[in-house]
């Protein structure tokens, strides 16, 4: 649950995972003036650059709203991109960035059904963000996928209907949960996540169809704010009650998430080929040479084509 405003630092790697390499005084000196005018943004070893090659570095904020109606709104606890004092003191303050919540409820509430006035209202967001020189990583948001589950419909309820039934009751096996995080350990969870990885009824291929919908609509050219898509908050590693192996993070990545990254990124390859792709391991993936314990990613989704445009988040 993000507090009202964090400082996001997005540190950006393709193939290392060493982020401890500092700009250097050119690229520091030359960064351009704060404000979006079209640039556009790649990945040059462990950076972010616009198109004349320069370092960006991005600092902001979550705007996230996790319940209907999906968007920001006037008075809510999350930061409130859609109030203009709150973006020109984001400006004021150095803050270039915004993690809006682009939520899968929000956008397909039912199966196949994509709500355009929701999407149209996420747009008028990225457009006002726009006029104070700030730009856009748009994120599927989920924190222990349902409501059922203690906190929101991360994934719309419609996906978790069709789902398969659970082995044991939630919360097998504890007898209640008393922190929101407490219910990723439970097995029906797992089970949950391993059948979207599985694509049981389809609901894997739903999601990839839901972001080539959202990429359509929010590309570079008709909003040059948009910096990127985040594919998913904090996956879970899967079903690790008949899957043991995936605690280990490296294992969890490279058999549920990579090839989930992979059909992502060739679905939107060629709808958004300016967007950066953001994409997460699970959360206690470590920094290590050991493939087990680090985050099971070898290269980046979709592939060495792919690396100038991927961001290990």
């Amino acid at each position: 649950m993000a507090p009202l405003c964090i400082v996001l630092v997005l540190l950006v790697i393709c193939t290392a995972f060493d982020c401890s390499v500092a700009a250097n005084d050119k690229h520091t000196k030359a960064l351009p003036k704060r404000g979006i005018s079209g640039p556009s943004y790649s990945v040059q070893d462990r950076w972010i650059t616009d198109e004349l090659g320069r370092v960006r570095i991005f600092r902001g904020c979550n705007s996230v709203q996790k319940g209907y109606p999906w968007y920001p709104q006037f008075g809510d606890s999350q930061v409130n991109v859609r109030n203009d004092t709150v973006l020109r003191l984001m400006k004021e303050w150095g803050f270039n960035v915004v993690r809006l919540g682009t939520m899968w409820s929000g956008t397909e509430p039912s199966r196949g059904q994509y709500n355009d006035t929701y999407l149209t209202v996420i747009g008028s967001v990225l457009k006002q963000m726009q006029k104070y020189g700030i730009v856009g990583l748009l994120d599927a948001h989920q924190d222990v996928m349902s409501a059922q589950y203690g906190t929101y419909d991360g994934f719309p309820k419609w996906v978790v209907k069709s789902l398969s039934p659970p082995r044991h009751p939630y919360p097998w096996p504890f007898k209640k949960i008393r922190f929101w995080a407490e219910a990723y350990a439970t097995e029906e969870v797992g089970q949950h996540f391993q059948d979207f990885y599985d694509n049981v009824s389809g609901v894997r291929d739903a999601f990839i169809n839901m972001w080539r919908k959202v990429a359509q609509k929010f590309n570079t050219k008709d909003y040059p704010n948009v910096l990127g898509y985040e594919i998913i908050n904090e996956p879970w590693a899967g079903d690790v009650y008949n899957k043991p192996d995936l605690i280990l993070p490296g294992n969890a990545g490279k058999k549920n998430l990579m090839p989930l990254y992979d059909d992502v990124m060739e679905a939107l390859r060629n709808v958004s080929d300016q967007a950066l792709f953001f994409y997460e391991p699970v959360t206690w993936s470590l920094h290590s040479s050991r493939p087990t314990l680090g985050t099971g990613f070898t290269r980046v989704p979709g592939g060495e084509s792919q690396r100038n445009r991927s961001v290990l988040a």
